[in-house]
């Protein structure tokens, strides 16, 4: 049920984007004009939850300068800004005491732009989790 009270508010909100962008369109009827920033303002904090295609879509906007735009806006990579660590580092130690129980552990990533990973295990992984959340989040 939440789930459903959170779909529909972000689906107002990008009604409520798109009106905005269509009222500012008729404004500038055969005019090419820049973008007012409280129009981008409210794309681009629409891209904090969904798709930046969703975004650009129903907004009748360029997917890659709307992306650039949102990627400009992350704090992560604001100027001048030093930022906390992305990542928290945990070891996984392999003592005889937890190796003999079996133990598991769920970690789901999700970035601002609605992409999603999940991993689950059973025991240490033959592979460095660090890295690859890393490269997950790199990937942009």
């Amino acid at each position: 049920m939440k789930a459903n009270r959170r779909s529909a508010r972000k689906n107002e909100e990008l009604d409520r984007a798109k009106q905005q962008f269509e009222n500012w369109r008729l404004g500038n009827k055969g005019r090419r004009t820049v973008i007012p920033d409280e129009l981008w303002n409210a794309a681009i904090h629409l891209t904090h939850t969904l798709p930046v295609s969703v975004v650009a879509t129903h907004l009748r906007l360029n997917y890659t300068v709307l992306k650039e735009h949102a990627h400009a806006s992350y704090p992560i990579h604001a100027e001048n800004q030093e930022s906390s660590p992305v990542f928290v580092e945990f070891q996984m130690n392999s003592t005889p005491a937890r190796q003999a129980r079996q133990s598991e552990c769920v970690i789901e990533l999700e970035t601002s732009g609605g992409d999603k990973m999940k991993i689950c295990m059973k025991s240490d992984p033959p592979f460095d989790v660090h890295e690859l959340c890393r490269t997950f989040f790199e990937k942009r």
